[in-house]
């Protein structure tokens, strides 16, 4: 399985090489992880090993979005919806410290509430944006007296929904 577990495990296993989450299977890793996270009191070991998780994520997601300038970042896959917010909210903290001034602003950010193949699902709206951006395009020549630059549908953005600048994280 790929994503993000693998990463989150070695780390765990560099901190502390004979934890008791060291060497089980990636889904036992993160519900473990996670469980013993929410504990009260918690495990340092667990606590470093997702403040450096939020801290590589967040730099690296603050590099990405200054590269591409996204409207939407989205943690996917099962090891997002087991951590959740207890990995969204430090990541969102180190995004806000590492990117470029003004470069989060507008960015929502969170985890992905769809289920199964979620990158394909995502992949499918782009063809469907198309459509409608193109049927929008082949609208009946207006007439009417009023310039082109002021004109309603000459105006209104070419775009159709959110914009393709997405970052979908598993």
């Amino acid at each position: 399985m790929a994503g993000m577990a693998p990463g989150i495990q070695q780390t765990l296993r560099e901190i502390a090489p004979d934890h008791e989450l060291a060497r089980v299977p990636q889904r036992e890793f993160v519900d473990g992880f996670a469980r013993t996270h929410r504990e009260s009191g918690g495990d340092p070991v667990v606590e470093e090993v997702l403040e450096r998780t939020a801290h590589y994520l967040g730099v690296a997601l603050g590099d990405l979005a200054s590269i591409i300038d996204p409207e939407v970042i989205i943690l996917t896959g099962w090891t997002a919806w087991v951590l959740g917010d207890d990995l969204v909210d430090p990541t969102k903290a180190e995004l806000q410290r590492r990117a470029p001034a003004g470069a989060m602003t507008g960015v929502e950010r969170g985890v992905s509430t769809v289920r199964g193949s979620s990158v394909a699902i995502g992949m499918a709206t782009f063809p469907f944006e198309r459509f409608l951006v193109t049927s929008a395009c082949r609208r009946p020549v207006c007439r009417s007296p009023c310039s082109s630059s002021t004109h309603p549908q000459r105006t209104r953005s070419r775009r159709a929904g959110p914009s393709a600048r997405i970052i979908e994280l598993t």
